[in-house]
């Protein structure tokens, strides 16, 4: 899901980047074409790799401070909130905006691809030019020469191009061929994943056409290496690139000889001394070290916004609505390892303070109440409300009914060990007053058989036993019905919050045990 705080750090991560690599450039203004093309694209290829070299904990959702209520644990899924749903729909939409353009640009290509023929008056000059198996083909659809294909590489060119000299027709083969051996389609495309991805950033879309201009450039040097004029080839360019034809090639998702719209520019440059050999290996490596190396501590590094603490504050309340002191509030974050602890004062009210930002899990202890766990998502620099209405505990009572065990019988099976729930502060537990020992069956006391019954009910505000159930599984019909017939006639003493009578659950335990 993006988010706020993913598009926040995008940005500016990028941006950290991409000024690293425009200095590099500026740098290397004196090196070849080729190299600062790689630069550029090495560039991208980390903006890319960004989301997935942040070796941090989850991204954080920001949230405004909130009042939410108490439920019991486990707690439900975090609602997202709106600021954030915001976000990844506009970013979504941009994304999705600019990748269409591409796409447009890919579908017009392949729709001009299928209207082509093979030029054969070309295919012969490729084959002296080059090892590869490089198809040429030409269509009156075709504006310009270009690349395409990455798998399977060829050169579309202008149908007009059967009446170019044949001078002419090499370089401009030159230029194409020098376009698919340095998998100048597949730079492009990884350019433009990046810019979809970070539409929002300008100077994404700056360097961008700076990398296209490179590539252009490097492209030229290779045809002038190969021993063609420079005014020759100036010539040729610029005939090649006429306005007609580069108004009819915009929109073309490939690599071409007259796409680019910086022409006075490529022009000076083949008449201006300067490095023009290809890229080498040894310069590779240290251009893509040197924007690991800025890449990798950017992608870790986190802005004072999402290291900014936040804190949770409210208060405990009873079922009556009267506040509950000395309670005990733990907050564990989900998105790291701290867990914070505070306590309520008088009043009931807590409060903690300066914690790191994310998701937590908060759980209210006292005595008397049950353990109410909530979720809650911390912001940087807001104080949430978290205000919690506590239930009472439960109260469990334990009864064992012995019988005598007969001259030939079963082993006995162990008793279960009562247990009882600690309560204190403005909670009185419910107390047994009177009870009445169920009967052990006789038929199954002369049989030798023991068991086990759970009872769940409800003490009402008399102390009466209402709606006990047995909620156990008993393999002896008659040990339920004997012991919900005794608990039905028991009468407590009940229980009391801040001195007024209330209901309380209850778990009984009635063990049927013979002696030995």
């Amino acid at each position: 899901m993006i988010t706020s705080d993913l598009l926040i750090a995008g940005a500016w991560k990028s941006a950290a980047v991409l000024c690293v690599a425009f200095a590099a450039a500026w740098l290397l203004r004196r090196g070849s074409a080729a190299l600062r093309h790689f630069l550029w694209t090495a560039a991208f290829a980390v903006l890319l790799l960004l989301p997935f070299l942040q070796n941090v904990r989850p991204v954080r959702l920001a949230a405004p401070a909130i009042a939410v209520a108490a439920i019991a644990s486990p707690a439900p899924a975090l609602p997202i909130p709106a600021a954030a749903n915001w976000a990844a729909w506009i970013w979504a939409a941009g994304a999705f905006v600019v990748f269409a353009r591409f796409l447009a640009g890919a579908l017009r290509v392949w729709w001009l691809s299928r209207r082509i023929q093979p030029a054969r008056y070309a295919q012969t000059l490729v084959a002296g030019l080059t090892r590869s198996k490089t198809r040429v083909f030409d269509s009156a659809a075709i504006p310009i020469p270009l690349a395409w294909g990455i798998l399977r590489p060829a050169i579309l060119l202008p149908a007009h191009a059967r009446e170019w000299p044949l001078d002419r027709l090499a370089a401009v083969l030159r230029h194409e061929l020098a376009h698919i051996s340095r998998c100048d389609l597949a730079a492009q495309y990884l350019t433009q994943a990046a810019c979809c991805l970070y539409w929002f950033q300008p100077l994404a879309w700056l360097a961008a056409r700076r990398q296209r201009r490179e590539r252009e450039l490097a492209c030229d040097d290779a045809v002038l290496a190969s021993g063609i004029a420079a005014d020759q080839y100036a010539s040729h360019l610029i005939e090649v690139t006429r306005a007609v034809a580069a108004r009819r090639a915009r929109g073309l998702n490939a690599t071409a000889m007259a796409a680019s719209p910086d022409l006075e520019s490529r022009v000076r440059s083949l008449f201006t001394r300067h490095d023009r050999r290809p890229l080498r290996a040894r310069m590779a490596m240290a251009v893509s070290a040197l924007i690991l190396a800025v890449g990798l501590p950017v992608a870790s590094l986190h802005l004072y916004a999402q290291t900014a603490r936040g804190s949770i504050t409210g208060h405990i309340e009873d079922p009556s609505g009267a506040r509950v002191p000395a309670c005990t509030v733990t907050a564990k974050n989900l998105d790291g390892a701290n867990v914070e602890t505070a306590s309520c004062n008088r009043a009931g009210d807590y409060r903690l303070a300066s914690i790191p930002p994310g998701h937590y899990s908060v759980t209210v202890n006292t005595r008397g109440f049950k353990a109410m766990t909530l979720p809650m998502v911390v912001t940087p620099n807001v104080t949430a409300t978290l205000d919690v209405a506590l239930t009472l505990g439960d109260v469990t009572e334990s009864v064992t009914v012995t019988g005598q065990k007969p001259a030939s019988g079963f082993s006995p099976s162990a008793g279960s060990t009562p247990q009882k729930v600690r309560v204190g502060g403005a909670v009185t537990p419910c107390m047994l007053i009177t009870a009445r020992k169920p009967q052990y069956p006789p038929d199954l006391q002369q049989a030798g058989v023991e068991g086990v019954v759970l009872i769940r009910a409800v003490i009402s505000k008399e102390g009466v036993v209402l709606n006990p159930v047995v909620i156990n599984t008993v393999a002896e019909q008659a040990f339920s019905q004997a012991a919900l017939d005794a608990v039905r006639t028991w009468r407590y003493k009940p229980s009391t919050l801040n001195g007024e009578p209330v209901e309380s659950a209850t778990t009984i335990t009635i063990d049927f045990k013979l002696d030995q």
